[in-house]
């Protein structure tokens, strides 16, 4: 039997933060848990990673995992690019690599 805390592991791992959001997430988790908590009913001699095969497919995880990356460098990289911007504009205003002394 499983515990409430990999219930929830689980749960997590099928519905990842970084696809569903808000309400959404939460319930489709809800949904999830209470599937797993009636297939450990029925198979009590289930085990953690037994469950996780019949609910989890590994290859859809991958591609989830893979998503999110691709979200997070969707991100970075014009944050990174702006920043440089920023930089090379304030150079080009100040001419000089040195900061500005200001005497009050």
């Amino acid at each position: 039997m499983l515990t409430k805390k990999q219930i929830r592991k689980l749960a997590k791992l099928i519905y990842p933060s970084s696809l569903y959001k808000g309400a959404e997430k939460r319930h489709l988790r809800v949904l999830i848990a209470e599937e797993i908590q009636e297939y450990c009913e029925s198979h009590p001699d289930a085990a953690y990673d037994d469950v996780k095969q019949h609910f989890c497919d590994t290859e859809s995880l991958a591609v989830q995992h893979k998503l999110s990356s691709r979200n997070i460098l969707k991100v970075i990289i014009p944050v990174g690019l702006i920043l440089l911007l920023f930089c090379i504009i304030f150079y080009c205003i100040s001419n000089t690599w040195e900061p500005p002394t200001y005497v009050f």
